[in-house]
């Protein structure tokens, strides 16, 4: 139908259709319109999601008292008591940008959080000139990882199916134990593993039974006072474990964590008397770079986790304990110890083919956190808000000068950011599978 024939027929001036048909306005949603601006709230998620992946992200209160912050400085009139919105504006907020979602955040220590893409390229950098001076580069067999990681004894309680009502939370019967089993498990870039290596805490083998009856065949363990690994144990799984069951080819690479406290004197010797180089994984950053990290641990403990909850509803009257820990791991050892999970793992750290860039700058922008605030006194995490006024509906700095997106004093730019600058590195480029 023209334009001037329906301007006519349902009394609507003729420059209004033009304009709509030509998209001149933005089509609005259904319900109230937003208190901030669709500008303004897209600049506020931008900056959520930058401080999360910094390491300070704001819980659901800090949040709104950030809004509130930002609504006195500008002087505007709200709608809200006391000028802080509350969670009915938040959920509306979360609902219009779906960029931002409430998570579960993961704890990182400060040291980890201070690992900086620089640092990274430093360390695969001298792990792919070591590589290429053993002339490993394409040989995955010969390139092996191991970690220890401890598995307590009663599991989670998880969530279950239970009644609606609140007041009736349903229980998960668990032992009440605190005791831990720590297991070693090593494996190389072609998938490949020995079997487990045990620490049980302790002063004495045990003469009445042997607590390896039932789990993953060549099995083996050590008794340590806390049970935890120190230098001692770690020479005896080398000597009597990990040298015994590898392949005769040589030479081998072993990357290890926390070399400093694991490697003494003699386990030096050992391994150079067996062609075995004992590499360091970066310090601190065990959480990218180590591949058991990375791609193992989290489904093994998460099997163990069910296996714990299977076994107890199983054996009602039989607690998992020292004697039986190991029967009862093989179930969870035979199904995540695959070929390809090993293997990905050792892909997604970088490892193997040898690919700095599998580790993403965003994994490491908390580092510039530090980085920024060396100079500034202030708490990055405790200062406020601080945005400009609506008509550019930018952020600005500490400093007033405008930015894209701020952190406390901390600022980051399109022209800055970490992922625009360019790596020269023999680890730049993925080295391809063999």
């Amino acid at each position: 139908m023209p334009l001037l024939r329906a301007a006519k027929q349902w009394g609507i001036p003729e420059s209004t259709l033009r304009d709509k048909n030509n998209e001149k306005y933005e089509l609005a949603g259904k319900g109230k319109i937003p208190y901030l601006t669709v500008a303004e709230e897209d600049r506020l998620a931008d900056w959520l999601v930058e401080r999360s992946k910094r390491g300070f992200g704001l819980s659901v209160s800090e949040f709104l008292d950030s809004v509130q912050k930002f609504i006195e400085k500008d002087k505007r009139e709200a709608p809200f008591q006391r000028n802080r919105p509350g969670r009915k504006w938040y959920r509306g907020f979360i609902k219009r940008n779906p960029k931002v979602r409430l998570r579960n955040a993961r704890p990182l220590d400060k040291k980890r959080a201070k690992i900086s893409a620089a640092d990274l390229d430093i360390w695969f950098n001298e792990y792919a000139q070591f590589l290429t001076e053993h002339r490993l580069v394409k040989r995955p067999t010969q390139i092996w990882n191991c970690d220890e990681t401890a598995f307590d004894l009663q599991g989670k309680a998880g969530k279950v199916l239970g009644p609606s009502e609140p007041k009736n939370q349903p229980y998960r019967v668990v032992t009440g134990t605190k005791e831990h089993i720590t297991v070693l498990p090593c494996f190389n870039a072609a998938g490949q593993w020995i079997p487990p290596y045990f620490l049980f805490s302790g002063k004495r083998v045990p003469n009445t039974h042997n607590p390896l009856d039932g789990g993953v065949a060549g099995s083996a363990f050590s008794i340590a006072e806390k049970g935890y690994m120190d230098a001692a144990t770690f020479y005896m799984w080398l000597a009597n474990h990990f040298i015994p069951n590898i392949p005769s080819t040589r030479p081998i690479v072993l990357l290890v964590d926390s070399a400093d406290a694991h490697i003494d004197l003699q386990t030096f010797e050992l391994a150079k008397a067996n062609k075995v180089h004992i590499f360091a994984l970066l310090k601190n950053a065990t959480h990218l770079v180590q591949p058991a990290d990375v791609g193992l641990f989290g489904s093994m403990k998460q099997t163990w986790y069910k296996t714990v909850r299977c076994f107890s509803q199983r054996h009602p009257n039989t607690d998992i304990t020292k004697r039986n820990f190991c029967s009862v791991f093989k179930s969870t050892w035979d199904e995540v110890m695959r070929r390809s999970t090993l293997s990905d793992a050792l892909r997604k750290s970088g490892i193997y083919p040898v690919c700095r860039d599998q580790i993403s700058d965003d994994q490491v922008r908390s580092s510039l956190v530090y980085s920024s605030s060396d100079q500034s006194t202030r708490t990055p995490f405790c200062q406020a808000l601080e945005v400009s006024l609506p008509e550019q509906s930018v952020f600005t700095g500490t400093r007033g000068t405008p930015l894209a997106t701020s952190i406390g004093n901390i600022a980051v730019s399109a022209s800055s950011s970490p992922g625009n600058r360019t790596r020269t590195s023999l680890a730049a480029t993925c080295t391809p599978l063999p």
